[in-house]
């Protein structure tokens, strides 16, 4: 995202674009594959499939919120001050700090830590 917003101050076109895009591209590839790995990977059979939607449902739920917030956040005219897509790389970033919080704060992630004895 940081890419993505210095391509619109410094001009530099698809050259330094479709990298960036590429990357981005990638990173969703990998954590969409591995979010939908987790929810199904708990499932009976008989369960998998309604797993494996109610996974999606919450996905496209959650890229609206993430769309409607984020354009909402970046054209705000209250913060016309920055770049709107520093805005958006700002939350991004704030987004995978809480995630990474939450995570580590998991039950899964408490039961993978090894006991000392």
């Amino acid at each position: 995202m940081a890419v993505v917003a210095l391509v619109a101050v410094m001009g530099g076109g698809a050259a330094w674009l479709l990298p960036a895009m590429l990357l981005i591209a990638a990173g969703m590839g990998f954590g969409l594959v591995g979010l939908q790995y987790i929810a199904v990977s708990g499932a009976t059979d008989e369960d998998a499939g309604i797993a494996s939607g109610v996974q999606r449902a919450a996905d496209q739920l959650g890229g609206a919120a993430g769309v409607a917030i984020y354009v909402g956040v970046g054209f705000a005219p209250a913060l016309h001050a920055g770049d709107p897509f520093l805005i958006a790389a700002a939350l991004a970033v704030t987004g995978l700090i809480v995630g990474a919080a939450v995570i580590s704060g998991s039950p899964a992630a408490a039961m993978a830590q090894p006991q000392a004895e």
